[in-house]
C-alpha cells in the first residue's frame, strides 16, 4: 500500500492446568526424643537435643505425632483472546513510524468443579457467631480491669467471610475478566549514514492464567494431626506401639478430618489466619514502557548505542494485613511502646470459646467442625489486642490486592568493536534507579510505601571478548597439515562483570543520629581473627556505633551515636517505623568477577565434529561474602560470618565435550 505496510491478526488460547488428588495421603509419622529422654512424667524439664534418642524412638516404634493430608484435586482453565493491528509507515526515506494497537480479553480463572474461593465479602453476615459472641463479650468487658474496659469497643463487629465459586450467586471465576487495550508506538529517524535515532512507547499487561494459577481452594482440603500422647507417654501400653492405631476414631467416629468444601460458607475462616485470598477485582499488573536512543557508527568497525529507558508498573499484587491494630495505639519516637504492649497483651475471658456456640453444631455442622479444630475457639482466654481490631472472629487475615507499584529508569551505554583476525570486544555500562512500593511502612497504612529496590542494582559494567585465534584452515598461520591439526580451531571467550551488592534490609530499630552510608558502612571492612580467642572469624562490615542505652522506670536514656543494641530498648509491634528499610549505599559485597572459556572444534569426518571447551569461573579466585547480620540485638550485628552470592565459591573449572553431526 505505497508507503504503508499494514499487519493485523488474532490469537486464541485455551489454557488448562489439571492435577489429580494429591497430598500427604500415606501419612507422616514423627519420631523425636520426647519419650526416649529422662522425663519426670509431668513436663519436659529434662529436654535434651540428641539425634540418637530420636532414632531410638524409631527403633521402638514410639512416635510423637502422626499427620495425613487430603489435598483437593484441581482443574483450571482461562481462555484468552486477542486482536491486533499495526502500520509500518515510511514517511520519508529517513523517517519511519510504527503505530499499533492490541486488544486482549483474558477470562478469570475457573475451576472445573467450582472448588475455589473467588473473593472476600467484608460485610458477610455471621449471625450464628455474632449474637452468642456479643452476649459473652458483655461479660468479658464487665470482668475486665478498668484500663482494659477503656479501650475495648462497646460491642464486636463480627462479619466478613469467603465467597465460594457458584454458591449463592457468586461468580465461578477467581477474579474478574480482564479487558485491556494496549497501544504501541515506535519510530526511527536516520540522521545520516552513521547515526540513527530510535524511540518507542507501549502499554503492557501481565497475565493471570491457568498455567500459573493464583487460586485459593481453602475448605476443599483437610489435614488430620494426632498426638500419640497428651500425658507425656503415661498412656502407653507395654508391647503395644502407637503405630498400631495411628489415627484413632474421634468423638464423631471418624479417623480422618473430612474436607468441608463450601458448606461452611462465610464461616469457614473462623479462628483461621488466611493468607492466600485474592481480591476478586484483581487485574494483571500494568506497565508503561518507553525508550529513546541513538546508534552511532564510528569508523568502519565500532558501534556505539546509547539509550534512555523507563518503566512504570502498577497493580502489582501485594499482601495487605486486614486485621491490623488501629493507628491510635501506635507511638513514634525512640522509646519502646511498653504500655500499649502490656495493655493489648492482657488476657481476658474468650467470648469466642466454643462453649458459647452449642447451637452451631446443629445449625451449621461444617462451621462447628471448623471451630472445634481451632485453638482460637477452644481457648478460655484471648488477648485484648484480638478484640480491638477488625475481624475479631479470626486469628488474622491477609488479602492479596493489586496495590504495588514500581518506577524504573535507566541509561544504557553499549559499545561493540571488531578487529581483523577474528577479535571482537563488547562492553556495556548501565546506570539505573528503581523504587518499588512493595511493603507497608506501618501495618495500618492503606497503601504500600516506596523503597529503593534490590531488583535492579544501580550500576553494572560488563565487558566481553571473543577471539577466534588466527590458526588453522583458512587462516594465515598453521593452515594445513600437522600444524592445522595441532593449533587450528581454537577460540577464546572471556567476560568481566562488576556491580555493587544488594541493599541491606533493616527491621524497625532505634538509631541515635542521622543514619547515612558514611556513618554505617565501614569503608574498608575489618577482618577479625576470632579463632585466636576461641571464637569464629568474621568481617566487621557495619559500624554499630557508640550508643550506650540504660533503662530506668521503663524509660531508655541514650548516649553516643549509632545503633541502639540494648534488647530492652527496642521498638515493639506497637511502635511506628522510625528507621528506613534501606539506606542508599549500605550494601553487601558486590561482584567483581572474570570468567573465561577456551574452546576448540575437531573435525572427525564429513559432517561430524567434536567440540570441546574449558570453562573457568572466577578466574582470579575472588572470595564472595554474604550479607552482614542486620539484627541489632545479635552479638553478630554488622558482621559477615560466611560466603555468599555472587562469588560464594572458589575458582572452578569445567571441561565439556560434545559431538555434532
Amino acid at each position: 500500500m505505497g508507503s504503508h505496510t499494514l499487519r493485523a491478526g488474532a490469537e486464541w488460547r485455551m489454557q488448562n492446568f489439571a492435577q489429580q488428588l494429591s497430598g500427604n495421603v500415606s501419612g507422616t509419622y514423627n519420631f523425636d526424643d520426647s519419650y526416649t529422654q529422662e522425663n519426670n512424667g509431668s513436663d519436659s524439664t529434662f529436654s535434651q537435643q540428641n539425634f540418637a534418642l530420636s532414632y531410638a524412638s524409631f527403633l521402638m516404634g514410639i512416635n510423637t505425632s502422626n499427620s495425613v493430608t487430603q489435598q483437593a484435586p484441581e482443574s483450571y482453565q482461562s481462555p484468552y483472546y486477542a486482536v491486533y493491528a499495526d502500520d509500518t509507515w515510511r514517511v520519508t526515506p529517513k523517517l519511519t513510524i510504527i503505530p499499533g494497537i492490541r486488544f486482549e480479553l483474558e477470562n478469570g480463572l475457573v475451576e472445573k468443579h467450582n472448588q475455589l474461593v473467588v473473593g472476600w465479602n467484608p460485610t458477610a453476615s455471621l449471625p450464628l457467631i455474632s449474637g452468642p459472641a456479643n452476649i459473652a463479650y458483655a461479660a468479658t468487658v464487665a470482668s475486665a480491669p478498668a484500663a482494659v474496659q477503656a479501650v475495648l469497643p462497646s460491642s464486636l463487629t463480627i462479619q466478613g467471610g469467603p465467597n465460594y465459586a457458584g454458591v449463592n450467586g457468586n461468580p465461578r471465576n477467581a477474579y474478574a475478566n480482564s479487558y485491556r487495550v494496549l497501544p504501541r508506538f515506535g519510530g526511527t529517524y536516520q540522521v545520516n549514514h552513521r547515526v540513527v535515532v530510535r524511540a518507542g512507547f507501549g502499554l503492557y499487561y501481565d497475565t493471570m492464567n491457568a498455567l500459573t494459577p493464583l487460586a485459593d481452594q481453602d475448605g476443599f482440603s483437610a489435614n488430620t494431626t494426632v498426638n500419640t500422647s497428651t500425658t507425656f507417654g503415661t498412656n502407653f501400653t507395654p508391647g503395644n506401639s502407637p503405630l498400631s492405631n495411628p489415627f484413632p476414631a474421634n468423638a464423631a467416629g471418624a479417623r480422618f478430618n473430612a474436607p468441608v468444601g463450601s458448606t461452611a460458607g462465610s464461616y469457614y475462616y473462623l479462628g483461621a489466619s488466611p493468607t492466600n485470598l485474592y481480591d476478586h477485582s484483581t487485574t494483571p499488573a500494568r506497565e508503561y514502557r518507553g525508550s529513546i536512543g541513538t546508534q552511532i557508527q564510528l569508523g568502519g568497525s565500532t558501534m556505539v548505542d546509547i539509550s534512555f529507558n523507563i518503566a512504570r508498573t502498577s497493580n502489582i499484587l501485594i499482601g495487605k494485613n486486614s486485621t491490623f491494630t488501629p493507628s491510635s495505639f501506635y507511638t513514634g519516637g525512640q522509646q519502646t511502646n511498653s504500655a500499649t504492649a502490656t495493655l493489648l497483651n492482657t488476657l481476658v475471658s474468650n467470648p469466642f470459646n466454643i462453649s458459647n456456640f452449642s447451637g452451631l453444631a446443629s445449625s451449621n455442622p461444617a462451621a462447628y467442625s471448623v471451630i472445634s479444630h481451632s485453638t482460637y475457639y477452644t481457648g478460655s482466654t484471648m488477648s485484648v489486642g484480638s478484640l480491638i481490631r477488625a475481624y475479631p472472629q479470626m486469628g488474622g487475615f491477609t488479602e492479596n490486592e493489586p496495590l504495588g507499584k514500581s518506577d524504573f529508569q535507566e541509561v544504557l551505554f553499549h559499545v561493540t568493536h571488531r578487529w581483523s583476525h577474528g577479535l571482537s570486544l563488547m562492553g556495556s555500562f548501565e546506570v539505573n534507579d528503581q523504587h518499588d512500593a512493595d511493603y507497608f511502612n506501618n501495618a495500618y497504612d492503606p497503601t504500600p510505601s516506596f523503597e529503593q529496590s534490590n531488583n535492579s542494582l544501580p550500576t553494572r559494567l560488563t565487558v566481553e571478548e571473543v577471539w577466534a585465534l588466527p590458526f588453522g584452515r583458512g587462516n594465515k598461520w598453521a593452515s594445513k597439515g600437522w600444524e592445522n591439526a595441532l593449533f587450528g580451531g581454537f577460540k577464546i571467550n572471556s567476560s568481566y562483570e562488576a556491580q555493587p551488592g544488594s541493599l541491606i534490609t533493616f527491621g524497625n530499630l532505634f538509631y541515635e543520629g542521622t543514619p547515612s552510608a558514611s556513618q554505617i558502612k565501614i569503608k574498608h571492612p575489618i577482618y577479625v581473627n576470632g579463632l585466636s580467642t576461641g571464637g569464629s572469624n568474621y568481617v566487621q562490615w557495619l559500624n554499630p556505633g557508640t550508643v550506650t542505652a540504660t533503662i530506668a522506670n521503663g524509660v531508655c536514656t541514650y548516649s553516643g551515636n549509632g545503633f541502639v543494641t540494648n534488647p530492652s530498648c527496642q521498638p515493639n509491634a506497637y511502635n511506628e517505623r522510625v528507621f528506613p528499610t534501606h539506606i542508599n549505599g549500605v550494601r553487601a559485597m558486590g561482584m567483581n568477577n572474570v570468567n573465561g572459556n577456551v574452546s576448540r572444534n575437531f573435525h572427525i569426518v564429513e559432517r561430524v565434529n567434536f567440540e570441546t571447551s574449558l570453562q573457568v569461573y572466577n578466574v582470579f579466585n575472588h572470595q564472595g561474602l554474604s550479607a552482614p547480620t542486620a539484627t541489632v540485638t545479635s552479638s553478630n550485628f554488622g558482621r559477615v560470618t560466611g560466603d555468599g552470592f555472587p562469588q560464594a565459591g572458589a575458582r572452578w573449572l569445567s571441561i565439556q565435550g560434545r559431538i555434532q553431526f
